[in-house]
């Protein structure tokens, strides 16, 4: 059962900035790249950088389907560092978290029971982590599953976008 002061319509904006701080964390490189894309290309050159963008992964996605296509021991690698780069926000987060409740909890009068849910939601936020690994290793296995069809796809892909940028 939650405690009363979890169950607030005030407490909704606290839960929602903790789902974005979530999402943020486990999306960091991705907006990171579009947030230099968007700040530091001209706006006449926007759709340019977008296709060598584009370009740039989908050759790197034919590298990384070639590199682990027949290769167990190169799967198992890229699967174990896939979620060996979860593991670091994830225990920064989950440390950063409690820190900062250990601080609060001093001046929390409530019951010492309630401090127990601050460290169960912090822990609670791991699976989620662990879970967008687990979601991109689902994709390249997938995409290794149907490799003749997606490197087919890809190169035509690559194609189109180099004759765009010819021209």
């Amino acid at each position: 059962m939650l405690p009363q002061w979890a169950t607030k319509p005030e407490m909704l904006l606290t839960y929602v900035l903790f789902f974005f701080a979530g999402l943020i964390s486990v999306y960091s490189t991705e907006i990171r790249r579009v947030l230099w894309i968007v700040f530091t290309v001209p706006p006449s050159k926007v759709q340019r950088a977008w296709k060598q963008s584009r370009l740039m992964a989908c050759q790197n996605e034919v590298l990384a389907l070639t590199k682990r296509r027949n290769s167990a021991y190169e799967l198992l690698l890229y699967a174990i560092l896939e979620i060996g780069k979860m593991a670091l926000p994830t225990l920064a987060f989950v440390f950063t978290f409690l820190v900062i409740s250990l601080i609060m909890k001093d001046y929390y009068l409530g019951a010492p029971e309630e401090w127990v849910l601050v460290v169960i939601t912090a822990l609670s936020v791991v699976p989620l982590f662990i879970a967008a690994a687990f979601g991109r290793i689902y994709v390249q296995c997938r995409n290794l599953v149907k490799c003749d069809e997606r490197m087919a796809y890809l190169a035509k892909e690559i194609a189109e976008l180099e004759r765009q940028l010819r021209l």
